[in-house]
């Protein structure tokens, strides 16, 4: 069989697009039966919350994703499944996006089919369905731009510019990341033949159309002080200082890590395995399959599983700790997380176990403030101690938090019950503030 062949007319069942669309549903299907293996991921708690809190714009990301949220939600219920389904829909779209562009490009059925099954296996790409995020919605908006600034370039139709800004401005709802595209796009327009289109109207309304997209985030930052720039600022702590060598090597020797693993990567970040087999498969490479992951330690298990791992055992210590104090004090009291991550965990696992509100410093959690917290009695699971003896007169430390295939960071963790606030809370709230 010539598979490099154009496909017949004949048989519409196995040409090209239609074999990468079976591929892109493969994927789907994949992502919705592997969907509740494992807890939800650290992130998407904190979307969740986000989604029952919808605003024009958040500390650390625009609002694409907490709509997200709240849409799968309120359509499909609370599930894993449900929640899953619009990134893992959005990551199949990449695999339909990528056979499309080899078929514009020339490519046969073979090329087609090839294309579509790297996006497919891509670990990058392929990790991004398997939950909420913003980078599931980004890599499909990435992938449609450039489908879309495929067939303005290959058959000159200036008028597709607007359907390019449209996806842009839907890209920048999802993340901000979609200016870098953008940019790219307009240098190489700059240094090719391609820059006749520059002299037209077209691309020039497209970029006002995305720019739109913006104008309420950018009015929500204006109302907020600037949020985001303060999170950016901080956020390049978590960058790891690599040598120009290392950063030169490092995509090299990933690379050689991904291909020679082919097999096994795939099962590496698709919830498929017990927790407990896939810690036994990563532990002759160090838990994380080997590579460092945003600055942290790394787990027993790679990171998209490990920070799936010990929120209901945060919830119900949390709820222990919670009993056991006395009734006047229960009815007063509030909790304070560490971070978003069980901020989120505790709000959306709270009310099943009893708990009162969740309040945190990080991030959004931030902005949304110390609600009706005294600050007369508060349990604390996340925040340092010297930072709580600041604040509260009283600090005693009521029991840990234990977990076994959870990050590093959430095992052992102290749960405090801090007193008598040497503040007005609301007045000591800014202590708490975090954004990174």
């Amino acid at each position: 069989m010539d598979w490099s062949a154009k496909p017949h007319k004949h048989r519409p069942l196995l040409s090209g697009p239609a074999i990468v669309l079976y591929l892109a549903c493969v994927k789907l299907l994949v992502h919705m039966l592997t969907a509740g293996n494992y807890g939800f991921y650290r992130d998407e708690l904190y979307f969740i919350a986000a989604g029952e809190r919808l605003d024009l714009g958040y500390v650390d990301f625009p609002p694409l994703v907490a709509v997200a949220s709240a849409i799968a939600r309120s359509l499909f219920g609370d599930s894993l499944a449900a929640l899953h389904f619009f990134p893992a829909l959005a990551s199949a779209g990449v695999v339909v996006l990528t056979g499309l562009m080899a078929r514009e490009l020339g490519g046969g059925r073979f090329a087609q089919v090839l294309a579509a099954l790297a996006s497919l296996v891509a670990p990058g790409i392929l990790v991004f369905g398997t939950w909420l995020s913003m980078d599931a919605f980004d890599q499909l908006f990435w992938a449609l731009a450039a489908y879309v600034l495929l067939l303005i370039l290959k058959w000159d139709r200036p008028g597709l510019w607007l359907a390019f800004g449209l996806v842009a401005g839907l890209g920048l709802l999802a993340k901000v990341t979609m200016l870098f595209f953008g940019f790219a796009v307009f240098v190489a327009l700059l240094l090719t033949p391609a820059r006749k289109h520059l002299l037209s109207k077209w691309p020039w309304i497209g970029a006002v159309i995305a720019f739109a997209f913006l104008i309420p985030y950018a009015y929500w930052q204006i109302q907020n002080g600037w949020p985001t720039l303060e999170f950016w600022t901080n956020y390049g702590d978590k960058v790891d200082p690599d040598s120009v060598v290392e950063f030169l090597f490092e995509p090299v020797s990933v690379s050689f890590l991904l291909i020679s693993g082919a097999i096994v990567a795939p099962v590496a970040v698709v919830p498929v395995l017990p927790v407990e087999a896939l810690a036994k498969v990563t532990e002759p490479v160090g838990g994380n399959a080997g590579l460092e992951s945003e600055a942290r330690e790394a787990a027993e298990i790679p990171q998209p599983f490990a920070f799936r791992e010990g929120w209901e055992d945060l919830a119900e210590t949390v709820a222990r700790v919670h009993r056991a104090l006395p009734e006047e004090e229960r009815e007063e009291s509030c909790v304070l997380a560490g971070d978003f991550g069980e901020a989120g965990a505790l709000d959306l696992f709270g009310p099943r176990y009893g708990l009162p509100q969740v309040i945190s410093g990080h991030n959004n959690f931030y902005l949304w403030g110390p609600g009706g917290c005294t600050g007369e009695v508060v349990i604390s699971v996340g925040v340092p101690l010297e930072k709580l003896q600041e604040v509260f007169g009283s600090v005693e430390q009521a029991d840990t938090v234990e977990c076994e295939y959870c990050m590093p960071k959430q095992d052992d963790l102290p749960v405090y019950v801090a007193r008598d606030s040497k503040l007005p809370f609301e007045e000591a709230w800014p202590q708490f503030k975090q954004y990174n």
